[in-house]
């Protein structure tokens, strides 16, 4: 399946990888840009696996990206599920022949159960209480809600009001916004760079592109003045 039809701008990002770096392996942001951008997005996966209970645990993904999380956490030994809306990114993994459900996070039905919940740049789409709510009724007893995301000074405050309505807690916070909000710098200039072969390659508008992009540049000046966070979050009950 190809990339170049996921929603947008999963594909922009795809394809901006593709043409800067001649592939991808992820849609998230990176750790350390210095080592190079895939390095750097693998850095931000290998801290991930750093806080997960040993394997075998069920863990659900939100959101699959381009599956290469799931590839690795079932490698590793871990029974994975994961979730996204986009019936495109499901049909582009399905040759690593990963347990993925169609659906949003919000609507998943709650028959099954997960030691793990895992939002890597997803749980920004969600307002938080319908995220926690939902994790709540999905989690076992002893289970564990991981976020790593770009927030909003904002969010952080209603996060924190609704961790405590569903009776989680926050055992672990870390900020990493000087270690990931350089990639977002890197995916700017790197758009900029070949905008006229995206707007070819994917068939957008001069228009559509061009918001999308005021949009980045209005982040990465929120970065700079401190409004806009990337944060990890680790809940437990």
């Amino acid at each position: 399946m190809d990339y170049t039809h996921f929603s947008f701008p999963l594909n922009v990002y795809a394809q901006a990888l593709c043409l800067e770096e001649g592939h991808f392996n992820y849609l998230h942001y990176g750790f350390n840009l210095q080592q190079g951008i895939h390095q750097a997005q693998q850095n931000s996966t290998n801290f991930i696996m750093t806080k997960l209970p040993p394997a075998p645990a069920d863990i659900l993904e939100v959101g699959i990206g381009a599956g290469t999380t799931g590839s690795q956490l079932v490698k590793a030994g871990y029974n994975y599920t994961g979730v996204v809306p986009d019936p495109v990114q499901i049909a582009y993994c399905r040759e690593k022949e990963l347990h993925l459900i169609e659906s949003r996070f919000e609507s998943l039905s709650e028959e099954t159960q997960y030691d793990v919940i895992l939002f890597q740049e997803s749980a920004q789409y969600i307002p938080s209480k319908a995220l926690l709510q939902k994790a709540n009724a999905l989690l076992k007893p002893t289970g564990r809600v991981l976020i790593l995301d770009e927030i909003t000074t904002e969010v952080i405050g209603g996060l924190d009001q609704f961790v405590k309505q569903f009776d989680f807690q926050i055992v672990d916070k870390q900020d990493f916004t000087k270690e990931a909000a350089p990639s977002l710098g890197y995916l700017i200039e790197i758009i900029y760079k070949h905008r006229i072969s995206l707007l070819q390659d994917l068939q957008l508008s001069s228009l559509q592109l061009s918001e999308w992009l005021y949009r980045l540049e209005i982040r990465n000046k929120a970065y700079q003045d401190k409004t806009f966070s990337y944060l990890f979050f680790q809940l437990s009950h």
